[in-house]
């Protein structure tokens, strides 16, 4: 008889935050196991992130009295970063393995009444209108509806700082054929923002980033429809954050891909 022993499995996960400061413990662990299904620890970690963050072991600060690890950082977010920290697990044989925390820090939501929860205030615009939660979507709310058949959109205006990163993000549900386009009054007309093509049906999160022009100081975000085709289009999650300039490019180049919330 071959006994083999593998190191334990150390999954990526996320941990989130509306603000900054944070001081929060993170189960890091949740989505760790060992493949001997024996215990597993953590053993190291960085104690210092490169956005200056501390982490730190919290002795029994996670589900079932394992250890957790405490997030650390003061002041308040100018705009939306992330940030990324290691740490090594081991188990009863000695055999370790590393895991990634992605930690998101959002600055606040520049668009009011972006879940579409409190009718159309302040939204304006053509042939768009708020439908209330149903029995079939209890938990999904209200959303924004821009009828089929003619052009439908919905603005509000919003402050930008001149010259400023944003990420604008929006869940959507498109029938085949449709299109929706997200627009921005007062955009650097140098970083055009990406129009969704032709999709399948189902609900998505589209996100796109534009810097705002030098001489802004206002905006007005555009959610629109182009004229023609059949079938509703459905927004809900309305979001629009300041982010740092290399946002988009950080967080592609740094995040693994197997992260799991």
């Amino acid at each position: 008889i071959i006994f083999s022993q593998s190191a334990p499995s150390a999954i990526s996960c996320r941990y989130s935050a509306s603000s900054a400061p944070i001081k929060g413990a993170v189960d890091v662990m949740a989505n760790d196991h060992d493949c001997n299904n024996g215990p597993v620890w953590i053993k190291a970690f960085d104690a210092q992130t490169l956005r200056g963050a501390t982490v730190r072991r919290v002795a029994g600060g996670g589900p079932g009295g394992r250890d957790a690890l405490a997030y650390e950082i003061v002041g308040t977010a100018r705009f939306t970063f992330h940030d990324v920290f290691s740490y090594t697990v081991v188990d009863g044989d000695g055999l370790e393995n590393k895991g990634h925390v992605l930690v998101l820090v959002d600055s606040p939501n520049l668009l009011l009444n972006g879940d579409f929860e409190s009718g159309n205030d302040p939204w304006a615009g053509a042939n768009a209108t708020v439908e209330p939660a149903s029995k079939e979507r209890p938990k999904e709310g209200s959303r924004l509806r821009l009828a089929g058949g003619g052009a439908a959109s919905a603005r509000q205006r919003v402050a930008l700082k001149p010259g400023a990163s944003y990420r604008l993000t929006v869940r959507c549900e498109l029938p085949k054929g449709q299109r929706l386009v997200l627009g921005v009054a007062g955009k650097d007309p140098k970083a055009p923002l990406v129009v969704s093509k032709e999709l399948t049906t189902g609900w998505m999160m589209r996100a796109f980033y534009f810097t705002a022009a030098a001489s802004a100081d206002s905006g007005t975000i555009v959610i629109s429809r182009p004229d023609g085709g059949t079938g509703d289009v459905f927004v809900d999650d309305a979001d629009l954050r300041q982010v740092g300039p290399t946002e988009a490019a950080e967080y592609a180049k740094e995040w693994p891909s197997d992260a799991k919330e």
